[in-house]
């Protein structure tokens, strides 16, 4: 837990010249009250304007502050911590580097970081589940009354938005329409490469993240040492790698994708299926689960998609009992065949024979899919010897 100073005061800071004598630098600003219920000592804060000060007969422009919060992103970034009490419009002075005593910091060790709260106060522990894990300091003197902070605001901010991983923050707040957030290295020639998020009004896309080079060069993705290099799309948001798509170069060079596929199959089976109308599709049953990655098998002779999108199918029947028959095949979604799906194979008597086909088909989330086949010549009940059925997404 944190607590206020009961009356921080800062220790003034010796710096060394070249001549052997000391300055004093004690790195204390003035600044603007701007809360309306006022600041107290030893509150963390942050700038929300401009403010003045009347100093002789000059008015200044200094800094308007308010109360910093570990919650709220738009109270960030720290500008320091306040010495004095004060009132709205009041001027009260505040540092941002330097030590501080007058805290209790028996809660703590010399050397620990302390962090931003909730309502400005300065915590030993960051607080969890919160937008944002501000450093403010570093404890130097362990005391329950005179304890000492080394005050040190950091130029980032770590967020923890994202399942409290730890993160730098920089923001942009700029209204241009090509305004963008961006880390950016610039070589000995002058070249740069930036990465970065562009601002929601962007008129190239808005809040797009980009890789971004001058293209004086190649752009290389390098993973150093014998290990993969993954690529993701969470199209459920889900935060959870085991549910996310995912394109994998492989140490050896090979690229692998987690796209969505399935298959179902039956082998030797001599499975009956019952004609009720000549034209009529019915579905193949008896058949056994293939490879799954984003289907359900089920009942026996259904894929269910959990991904939509387009589909690759390829199918094959094998099968008996005609005598100058007609039979088709195709793909089932829901009950109905697709028609560039459809292939045919006439059976004369005693023939077994086999006809396949392939073809794109779209599925939604929760479609169901299955093989099938029709008599178009009469009522005869084709014997399935061997079937099978596979498919893979290759877009949207």
């Amino acid at each position: 837990m944190g607590t206020e100073f009961p009356r921080p005061h800062i220790n003034y800071l010796l710096q060394s010249n070249p001549d052997g004598t000391f300055d004093i630098d004690t790195r204390v600003m003035i600044a603007e009250v701007a809360e309306t219920l006022g600041l107290t000592a030893g509150q963390i804060v942050h700038i929300t304007g401009e403010g003045v000060r009347e100093f002789n007969d000059l008015t200044l422009a200094i800094p308007k502050i308010k109360i910093a919060s570990a919650d709220e992103d738009t109270h960030f970034p720290i500008f320091g911590v306040i010495l004095d009490d004060g009132d709205l419009e009041d001027n009260v002075r505040v540092v941002n580097n330097g030590i501080i005593k007058g805290f209790d910091t028996s809660g703590g060790v010399e050397g620990d970081p302390v962090y931003l709260g909730l309502n400005g106060e300065i915590v030993f522990e960051p607080v969890s589940g919160i937008n944002g894990i501000a450093q403010v300091g570093v404890i130097t003197d362990v005391d329950a009354t005179l304890g000492g902070i080394q005050i040190t605001i950091a130029q980032f901010i770590f967020s923890a938005e994202f399942d409290d991983t730890l993160r730098y923050l920089l923001v942009n707040s700029s209204g241009d329409s090509n305004a963008a957030s961006a880390f950016t290295a610039k070589n000995d020639l002058g070249h740069i490469g930036s990465f970065g998020i562009s601002g929601s009004t962007n008129s190239g896309g808005g809040d797009a993240v980009f890789f971004f080079s001058e293209g004086f060069g190649d752009m290389a993705f390098v993973n150093d040492g014998d290990k993969p290099m993954t690529w993701a799309i969470d199209p459920t948001d889900s935060h959870n790698l085991s549910n996310v798509i995912l394109m994998t170069l492989k140490p050896n060079g090979i690229l692998e994708h987690n796209h969505s596929y399935g298959a179902m199959f039956q082998n030797n089976a001599s499975t009956l299926i019952t004609i009720l109308a000549t034209s009529t599709f019915v579905e193949i049953d008896g058949m056994s689960s293939g490879s799954l990655n984003g289907f359900t098998f089920q009942n026996g002779s259904e894929l269910k998609t959990s991904q939509a999108g387009k589909y690759k199918v390829d199918w094959s029947i094998t099968f008996t009992n005609g005598n100058i028959v007609t039979f088709e095949g195709g793909v089932l979604v829901n009950g109905t065949v697709v028609n560039q799906t459809i292939a045919s194979r006439q059976l004369g008597a005693n023939d077994v024979g086999n006809m396949s086909g392939t073809g794109i088909v779209t599925l939604a989330v929760d479609d169901l899919l299955e093989l099938g086949i029709a008599n178009i010549t009469n009522l005869n009940d084709p014997t399935i010897e061997s079937a099978n059925i596979s498919l893979i997404r290759v877009g949207e």
